[in-house]
């Protein structure tokens, strides 16, 4: 299995952007991995490591403060410091709406 490397994530600006690219990458994930299930069951072949590529979009957020890191009262959805935070993301769609939302779009 080949693991992810830097050059593999593609930079959004938009929540948007965001929600859209993770809902692509799952797309292609759950399709190798019917793919492989397909050829496996009717071949008992094992998939190649270019038909491996069945792994959860990750989104990967950069949080960047000059100065201070601003407070904030909320309990979730917050950033405590400056860094690189990221999630593996299953079924971007259902939850997209509740993205978009969230982050002020």
């Amino acid at each position: 299995m080949t693991l992810s490397r830097a050059d593999d994530f593609i930079e959004v600006t938009t929540p948007e952007a965001a929600v859209d690219r993770l809902a692509t990458l799952y797309g292609q994930a759950t399709s190798a991995l019917r793919a492989a299930l397909k050829q496996y069951i009717n071949d008992r072949q094992l998939p190649q490591d270019a038909q491996s590529a069945f792994r959860y979009p990750e989104l990967r957020l950069t949080y960047q403060t000059q100065g201070e890191v601003p407070s904030s009262i909320r309990a979730y959805a917050r950033l405590q410091v400056p860094g690189v935070y990221s999630i593996t993301v299953t079924q971007p769609e259902p939850s997209g709406g509740i993205w978009r939302a969230s982050w002020g779009t």
